[in-house]
């Protein structure tokens, strides 16, 4: 296990939109924070989170609950994968006819409503050995 020091950090765009994440330096954060959009401007907004990481990477898995999956709706990368904090994971779920998909949740978190989403690994707390990001359906009647 690593511990990181992580930093909160927050981006202001034209207009005033605003995004925060977590980042150990502001470089990490500027890469997080101008995916798609060049931010005015990045400040160091709190420090001094303590991030456990396991090492060398951590696992995430995709799944769909059981009667789902007897549906034959799917989630990918269906086995997951290995990554790090600050690394992007790419989702992928298909609703079978008579479904629709709902969105990816990790726990009762709701990350994208996009039936493809990219999610950055980030967290303020202790982050687990393994992430569960879960794509929901629910039947159309």
């Amino acid at each position: 296990m690593a511990i990181k020091l992580l930093s909160s950090y927050e981006a202001n765009y034209e207009g005033g939109a605003t995004a925060q994440c977590n980042a150990q330096t502001m470089e990490e954060a500027a890469k997080v924070l101008s995916d798609e959009i060049e931010p005015s401007i990045i400040r160091k907004t709190g420090a001094g989170v303590r991030v456990i990481v396991p090492d060398p990477a951590l696992a995430f898995k995709t799944e769909v609950a059981a009667d789902m999956y007897a549906a034959g709706n799917r989630a990918y990368p269906a086995n997951g994968g290995q990554v790090k904090l600050g690394d992007t994971v790419f989702l992928s779920a298909v609703p079978v006819e008579g479904y629709r998909f709902t969105g990816w949740y990790q726990g009762e978190t709701k990350l994208s409503e996009e039936v493809e989403a990219a999610v950055v690994v980030a967290s303020a707390s202790n982050v687990p050995a393994v992430i569960t990001y879960e794509a929901r359906f629910e039947q159309i009647i």
